[in-house]
């Protein structure tokens, strides 16, 4: 099968040429809209530069799982984005849907790109949202698995950066989770160009296993328990003791982690999110 024939499909190696044609479909936008309006195009036909030269982040389902828990969860510590754009992919997408339709619908969140912009003092992100559901997304390229989502109300609900600052968070964290690049074998039916340059700088994020399996066989004599899925354990902020015998204590975020065997299914209770 030709590479060129190959259809994008939603994993780490086709993630550079999606994003580049999301841009490109966002530079195509922002030129018929300033024809359609008698605007000089200016820098309008570049809007979707920010996403083309955005990293790209893919989050294993296990991670977006642990992500999404810890935003509804709250009370998140102050995380600075690792960029000041980015383009964040989550495997089969987030565990919940996002409501904001008359007719009661729910749309799927399969990514999110964000853009840091400085306001007077300080700084907002600003997001955008992309799903795989046709029936949710604006006029988009037809063969890409995903398309820019558009809200009935015109604006975004706030757990979504909720959820971006929670995987930058869980991302720095060694002990739960592994991040590397994806791997390209001659077999991949990606774009040739790709391969040596933007496939080895997607920044893939995985929950690391856990090395605990309760439920394991006991020894003779011994009891145990079978666990037949794995759960989250949620974070949690203390009174770190620190200084000279530990006489000071500063308030620490303790991140969220997850128990149960490895071999065993991540649940998790299910959400719809309303806009209102």
């Amino acid at each position: 099968m030709s590479r060129r024939k190959s259809r994008p499909s939603l994993t780490p190696l086709w993630l550079p040429y999606i994003r580049d044609k999301l841009a490109d479909w966002k530079d195509d936008l922002g030129r018929r809209t300033a024809i359609a309006e008698g605007m000089p195009l200016d820098d309008s036909w570049r809007i979707g530069e920010s996403l083309r030269s955005s990293p790209i982040w893919w989050v294993s389902r296990d991670m977006a799982t642990l992500a999404a828990d810890t935003a509804e969860a709250g009370d998140l510590p102050d995380v600075q984005p690792p960029s000041d754009t980015g383009f964040m992919v989550f495997q089969d997408g987030l565990p919940f849907r996002l409501q904001d339709y008359p007719d009661g619908r729910s749309c799927s969140v399969d990514a999110i790109s964000w853009s840091k912009y400085a306001v007077g003092q300080g700084t907002t992100l600003i997001t955008e949202v992309f799903s795989r559901e046709p029936a949710f997304v604006r006029e988009c390229d037809p063969r890409l698995p995903i398309g820019y989502v558009t809200f009935a109300h015109g604006s975004r609900p706030c757990i979504l950066e909720d959820v971006l600052k929670a995987a930058w968070a869980l991302s720095r964290q060694p002990t739960i989770s592994e991040t590397r690049a994806p791997r390209v074998n001659p077999l991949d039916r990606v774009p040739a160009r790709y391969e040596r340059t933007e496939i080895p700088r997607v920044k893939m994020v995985l929950l690391r296993e856990n090395l605990h399996r309760p439920g394991s066989k006991a020894e003779p004599g011994e009891k145990t328990r079978e666990y037949t899925h794995r759960w989250i354990v949620r974070g949690f902020w203390r009174e770190q003791p620190y200084g000279k015998g530990h006489a000071l204590r500063r308030r620490q975020w303790i991140p969220p982690f997850v128990k149960g065997p490895a071999d065993k299914p991540l649940i998790r209770k299910k959400t719809v999110h309303i806009l209102r």
